[in-house]
């Protein structure tokens, strides 16, 4: 199952292409151009994996909290692409990404600094 994701609630965004549990190839956007870079870069992972956007069957995406413009961004078109293409979206709040990326046990709170930095604390 081919999904794409698209994680555009930070400063430098990043767009990927996965298959079960593997990322196949991603790309990161520069610093706040997310708008700019998102289709080049979209079209650039599916040429270089010889995809076709017909062969998606599912899209994630984050839902923030994060930048709001970037957030539009990519919820836009995970939305324009999940209805023409008639695929699933699921929508992952960053804040839980965080936490599941951690590889320790015990209670995790993600914190996000407001235009700052990733802050992290395990407790």
């Amino acid at each position: 199952m081919l999904i794409l994701g698209i994680d555009t609630s930070s400063r430098k965004g990043f767009i990927f292409i996965g298959e079960k549990e593997d990322i196949l190839i991603y790309r990161n956007f520069s610093d706040r151009s997310t708008s700019g870079e998102i289709f080049p870069a979209l079209n650039n992972l599916l040429k270089a994996k010889k995809i076709k956007l017909n062969d998606l069957q599912g899209i994630v995406v984050s839902l923030g909290p994060g930048s709001f413009t970037g957030l539009r961004v990519g919820l836009s078109l995970a939305k324009s692409l999940s209805f023409s293409l008639k695929i699933p979206l699921v929508g992952i709040p960053t804040l839980d990404h965080l936490a599941f990326s951690v590889p320790l046990q015990g209670m995790v709170c993600p914190l996000r600094q407001a235009y700052g930095m990733l802050l992290c604390r395990i407790f």
